[in-house]
């Protein structure tokens, strides 16, 4: 629309976003957490009945309470409830914002998980950035930091084909990022992002600092509202420098914004390059946690490629199965971990919209969903719990006999009109019971919208990782031991 004015755009692209299946749902718990952090006779005690629903958020606020910022005794914290009693209301609603953030939008597609990735490493550098310099907020500038590129994430997420175009201009001799946005979208990144942090209701902080950074020259002091702008602001242009540009001197680039921001924060070179080590850490723990290869960061024409192209495996599937057996066999790994990664590689193989590792308990002869990956997965943890009998449906049949049972395909109708399909939604889907020393404890349970048949080679791939699966777990010999680790 060549004659429409920027404010007219935003708000037409902002009314196709909102109605998307997956966004009312993330609102919801964003705006629950936000909700429950501004009421001021909100408890710890409350929000952390929230957080602890989410596996991810727990463990960022215990690896930020373990911190020597939080942690002055130097001994370990274990449990959620005492982080949050060190963090406090506002630490863990900047914590667990950025987190909800970062995890909804990391399983849509590996264009985008490369996009959140590089959103996490801004947040990581915000926050090393406020420790360094003395704003005793740090999670505050990290939950800024992570939705400083909020914009890129939603026109990248919901408009595709714009997001093609822009990169498209983007390759033009002298076409910076924000001339070919304005030419594509009639506004910036920056203004879609804080039209939907208004929608959200995030902290005024947030929408503050999603704006153009440019380095003044009079010195700022952490108590000033300036402050938290220029941290960020600098962050992102740190992400932008060593992860997104071609550049033949990263060096060069990172001098060049050690100048720019050192009469505004005092930044030092040592301290800059403090920030890179310390953000870098972090951010390959959080990868490490996901499975993620971190290296795959540093090359930004696989990332832009991996936009437009379908999903990539991760890693040779032999090399993938290699590793995961040398750690079984090893002994070091978390279970819950394991099986996440586990889970993200038979969404990966099938293309799944979602999968779930479900545990049997044997108590009430039921089988209970414990461990869940992709879209909506936490609502399906809820609704699987079917009992061990005729009434559990395929679930049951597939236990009981201990059968793997793969339903795709348009002429596969078996189970079409079963209570187990109009309670899960979902005609598409695969099980697979994970056997222990002759006995099933569980299953491997993924499902997806489209009825296109699976290859053999993916009913195959999911055999060997139900499998090691289930080796993981025999390792782990008390059953009260497993069901605490899922």
């Amino acid at each position: 629309m060549q004659n429409e004015s920027p404010e007219d755009a935003l708000r037409r692209r902002l009314s196709e976003i909102l109605p998307r299946p997956d966004l009312p749902a993330f609102s919801h718990n964003i705006q629950q957490i936000l909700r429950y952090a501004g009421n001021e006779n909100a408890s710890v005690r409350n929000i952390t009945s929230i957080v602890l629903r989410e596996y991810s958020i727990s463990l960022k606020m215990l690896r930020a309470a373990n911190s020597p910022l939080y942690n002055r005794s130097g001994k370990p914290i274990l449990s959620v409830s005492h982080a949050a009693s060190l963090l406090g209301l506002q630490a863990i609603r900047d914590l667990a914002a950025g987190t909800m953030f970062f995890e909804h939008f990391r399983n849509r597609s590996p264009g985008l998980r490369q996009l959140m990735f590089l959103s996490l490493l801004t947040a990581n550098h915000a926050r090393e950035t406020a420790s360094v310099l003395g704003y005793s907020r740090v999670e505050e500038a990290y939950l800024c930091g992570m939705f400083r590129n909020l914009g890129e994430v939603l026109v990248a997420s919901y408009l595709d084909e714009d997001y093609n175009r822009i990169l498209t201009e983007r390759k033009q001799p002298k076409f910076s990022e924000r001339h070919a946005v304005k030419k594509i979208l009639r506004f910036t990144y920056e203004d879609l992002g804080r039209a939907m942090v208004e929608h959200w209701g995030l902290p005024q902080a947030v929408k503050e600092t999603l704006r153009e950074c440019v380095a003044g020259s009079a010195p700022l002091r952490p108590h000033q509202d300036e402050f938290l702008t220029a941290v960020v602001g600098l962050s992102h242009r740190l992400t932008g420098a060593v992860y997104r540009q071609d550049v033949s001197s990263p060096a060069m680039q990172l001098d060049s914004l050690r100048e720019a921001f050192h009469r505004t924060l005092g930044i030092t070179t040592e301290q800059l390059e403090s920030i890179l080590e310390s953000a870098v850490r972090e951010t390959q723990e959080t990868s490490r946690h996901l499975s993620i290869p971190f290296e795959t960061l540093r090359l930004k024409q696989q990332m832009e490629k991996a936009l437009v192209l379908p999903l990539p495996p991760a890693e040779p599937e032999e090399e993938f199965l290699t590793s995961l057996s040398r750690q079984i066999e090893s002994g070091e790994y978390e279970l819950q971990d394991l099986l996440l990664s586990i889970l993200e590689k038979v969404t990966r193989e099938c293309a799944l919209d979602r999968a779930l590792f479900c545990l049997v308990d044997p108590a009430s002869n039921s089988i209970h969903g414990r461990v869940g990956f992709g879209a909506q997965s936490d609502m399906l943890l809820q609704s699987f719990h079917f009992p061990l009998s005729l009434r559990g449906g395929p679930v049951a049949l597939a236990i009981l006999r201990k059968h793997d049972l793969f339903q795709f395909g348009e002429k596969d109708s078996r189970f079409d009109r079963s209570a187990f399909l109009q309670q899960l939604g979902s005609s598409s889907f695969l099980l697979c019971p994970v056997i222990v020393d002759g006995m099933v404890i569980g299953c491997l349970y993924g499902d997806r919208r489209h009825n296109a048949p699976l290859d053999a080679g993916a009913e195959r791939q999911v055999a060997k990782l139900r499998d090691l699966a289930g080796e993981a777990i025999r390792r782990r010999r008390d059953w009260r031991e497993v069901h605490e680790s899922v």
